[in-house]
């Protein structure tokens, strides 16, 4: 069945990346949401409030609702919310706000039993912005042809598709781009839970989405697309709840549309399968500066991993599979797999980006970067470096000793990485009278021995003067500066 994507919902909890675009995330919990007890967090508060975390709104009972005979009273408020946000909505002539689906939802769920009303309804709150308009797409797409209906572990799949307006036509935007994610089969869970004051347990199940098979960036043109994806060895084999999912925005966001395959069938092996033996190559970033070891990142810099593999990376996170980074020996294992996007219109490389800030603090860390191509080849990656403040130097403690001196003084600093440097002097009123150039600086103390004399070797005249160190590193220049007195 080709359906339209009319927004993205996250059932997962996971560390948001406020410079990544994420979907839409809004939890449903059963948990009570007492919220007038000043003394006591309900459940639902919690999710709303988890820092870095949780749901961007919740709904939740405030009071005991009835069950038995009158469950459908639930059920029937749950579906009509839902309705208000989505199947009322079909055109996309408005984005309805949480608000407005909440009283829509409180307005048609007044059911009558017998000769009395239940109003469960009215215990239901919304723990949230109710003015908060969700990020549906405006506009549609359509995903026109998938080169195999079924999507084979280890297959090449073409996939095409178009971007359209809300009549169904060309979209006619010429700057757009996209991403393409491809989902292995829902798979059932089923949880226990305290159904009843007494603590009797009951069950409920339901169905998650399928493990990502690749998640990769697109280009258009005139409004069309056509790109290869890889399906990886680690999937489920069986079943026809896989989704091919695309959406797509211009450069300023005003123009955003999305389509779906959400019943395609995910199973068996190309036999035909070209040999892979070996496993992705991994580089480090920041800054468009290729990383070595001893290198000194602020924790406001981004790092970026970079994979290459002819048969790409597997982000499918199955276990003894996973995408991870360690962080100094394990103190931290971070699941690196929702974070990857393969670059545009290739499945051959792709990347992972992050401020450092989400995982590092300041100081010294070693990171090891685990992946697996989607032959499941093994390769790792190490990087020792150092995490300064945002406002902290490079440089500290620039001091000169002697000060006051008459012939010569010895220039000391305590440098946080290695790189060559440059040291100027000048007088007061900003004349140059001495330089030394290409001085190597290694980590740690350093001493630059310095005569009172200018570039021809002459004496210098007794006064005041102004030098400066300008420090290389990673093709940036660093300026640090202090102030000497010359006796006579």
């Amino acid at each position: 069945m080709w359906t339209q994507e009319k927004v993205f919902v996250k059932s997962d909890l996971q560390r948001l990346d406020v410079n990544r675009k994420y979907p839409l995330i809004l939890a449903a919990t059963c948990s009570w949401g007492r919220s007038d007890m000043p003394d006591f967090q309900s459940s639902a508060e919690d999710i709303v409030t988890l820092d870095a975390n949780g749901a961007i709104a919740t709904i939740a009972t405030v009071r005991s609702v009835f069950h038995g005979s009158s469950s459908s009273a639930n059920v029937k408020f749950v579906e009509d919310f839902m309705s208000g946000l989505f199947t009322g909505n079909p055109d996309y002539a408005y984005t309805p706000l949480l608000g407005d689906a909440m009283l829509y939802a409180k307005n048609e769920s007044n059911n009558i039993y017998g000769t009395s009303k239940i109003n469960n309804n009215m215990k239901f709150m919304l723990f949230g912005d109710p003015s908060l308009v969700p990020a549906f797409p405006q506009y549609a797409g359509s995903i026109d042809h998938i080169s195999s209906d079924t999507l084979r572990a280890l297959d090449r799949v073409q996939v095409n598709g178009r971007a359209l307006d809300r009549e169904g036509d060309p979209a006619g935007a010429q700057d757009i781009e996209g991403l393409i994610t491809v989902y292995d089969n829902d798979h059932k869970v089923s949880r226990d839970y305290v159904s009843t004051i007494s603590g009797s347990i009951a069950q409920v199940s339901y169905y998650l989405e399928g493990n990502r098979l690749f998640n990769g960036n697109i280009s258009f043109e005139d409004g069309s697309f056509s790109s290869q994806v890889f399906i990886p060895k680690d999937i489920q084999y069986h079943g026809e709840q896989g989704k091919v999912r695309m959406m797509y925005w211009n450069s300023d966001h005003s123009y955003e549309g999305s389509a779906a395959v959400d019943t395609i069938h995910v199973g068996g092996i190309n036999p035909d399968a070209e040999s892979d033996i070996t496993g992705p190559e991994i580089l480090f970033y920041a800054d468009d500066v290729l990383l070595s070891n001893g290198a000194v990142l602020y924790d406001t810099s981004r790092l970026r991993i970079e994979f290459e593999d002819q048969s790409g990376i597997n982000i499918t996170g199955t276990a003894g599979h996973v995408l991870e980074m360690r962080i100094d020996n394990g103190a931290m294992n971070i699941d690196l797999s929702d974070l990857f996007s393969y670059r545009k219109d290739d499945y051959t490389s792709g990347y992972v980006e992050f401020p450092l800030y989400n995982y590092m603090d300041e100081g010294e860390h070693h990171a090891e970067i685990i992946a697996f191509d989607n032959y499941n080849n093994y390769s790792q990656a190490d990087l020792s470096f150092s995490v300064l403040r945002e406002d902290d130097d490079l440089i500290r403690h620039l001091l000169n000793y002697p000060n006051p001196f008459k012939d010569n003084t010895d220039i000391t600093f305590s440098s946080a990485a290695e790189g060559t440097a440059s040291l100027r002097v000048y007088t007061v009123s900003g004349k140059p009278v001495a330089q030394l150039e290409d001085l190597w600086v290694g980590t740690g103390f350093n001493t630059i021995p310095w005569q009172a004399e200018d570039n021809f070797g002459n004496p210098l005249a007794a006064g005041v003067y102004f030098y400066i160190l300008e420090f290389e590193m990673q093709d940036k220049t660093f300026t640090y500066q202090n102030k000497m007195l010359i006796l006579p």
